[in-house]
């Protein structure tokens, strides 16, 4: 289990952005590194910060926004 801040952390991360600029509203419209790869490389950071356990979480490829992701990993009872 991660905290939101953790989960920001790792989109921040992915996304070579400060992670003051990342917040519950932040969706890929927002950042041009939020692409195909950038999503790819949310979804690896989340997962080692999971230790193997969002790579299971199918919906997560789909979540194109912060608010849908932390949605996802709560529902999954994977996010503080």
């Amino acid at each position: 289990m991660i905290t939101k801040k953790q989960a920001i952390s790792c989109i921040s991360k992915a996304l070579k952005v400060p992670i003051n600029k990342i917040d519950i509203n932040s969706s890929d419209r927002h950042f041009e590194k939020w692409d195909s790869l950038g999503h790819l490389e949310i979804l690896m950071n989340l997962d080692k910060a999971l230790k193997g356990k969002a790579i299971k979480i199918e919906d997560l490829a789909q979540a194109t926004s912060v608010k849908k992701i932390f949605s996802i990993l709560k529902k999954n009872k994977l996010l503080n």
